[in-house]
C-alpha cells in the first residue's frame, strides 16, 4: 500500500491543555473537518479537538442546490420542492449533523433564500420584494414546519 503525498500528514491535535505550536493543527476526513474548538463541559468553556461538516463539504452542498435552479421552477409548488429536496436534506443532517449540527446553517440559509427567489419569481403579489416574500416563508416555516425536514430541526428563515 502506498501513502498519498498531497493527502497524507501529520496533524498536532491541539487542546487547552497542550500548549505546543505546530503548522498543521486540523485535517479534513470523510467531509468532516477536525480541528481545536471551543467546548463547554458543565458550563466550562474549553479548547478541544473536535469535528464538524468540512468547508469543503459545505460548497459541494451549496454548489449542489445552485445547480439545481429549483428557484426558477416557477410552475411548481413548494410542496414539489419539498418532495424533491427533503431526501436530500435528511441525508445531509443525518451525516453532518452528528457533531455541531448548528454548523449546518449556512446551508441552510442558502436553501432558505433559494425558496425566497422561488416565491418572488412565482407570485407576483409579492412584487419583487425579498422582504415580503422572506416574511411569507417564515410564516409558512411556522404553520407549516414540517414541509421541510430542515425547519422541522429548526433551521428555519431568520
Amino acid at each position: 500500500m502506498q501513502l498519498n503525498e498531497k493527502k497524507t500528514k501529520i496533524v498536532y491535535c491541539k487542546k487547552t491543555h497542550r500548549k505546543d505550536k505546530f503548522k498543521t493543527v486540523q485535517f479534513d476526513f470523510l467531509g468532516f473537518s477536525f480541528q481545536p474548538r471551543p467546548t463547554s463541559n458543565n458550563g466550562e468553556m474549553f479548547l478541544g479537538f473536535d469535528c464538524a461538516i468540512s468547508r469543503k463539504s459545505e460548497i459541494k452542498i451549496a454548489e449542489e442546490i445552485r445547480k439545481s435552479e429549483f428557484h426558477k421552477w416557477t410552475s411548481s409548488d413548494i410542496t414539489r420542492i419539498a418532495q424533491e429536496f427533503n431526501p436530500k436534506i435528511r441525508g445531509w443532517i443525518n451525516y453532518y449533523g452528528r457533531f455541531r449540527k448548528h454548523m449546518l446553517m449556512k446551508i441552510f440559509r442558502i436553501f432558505n433564500w433559494r425558496l425566497i427567489k422561488w416565491a418572488v419569481k412565482r407570485y407576483k403579489r409579492f412584487g419583487r420584494s425579498m422582504h415580503k416574500a422572506g416574511r411569507w416563508l417564515r410564516d409558512l416555516a411556522v404553520r407549516y414546519p414540517q414541509l421541510f425536514v430542515h425547519w422541522q430541526h429548526g433551521f428555519q428563515t431568520a
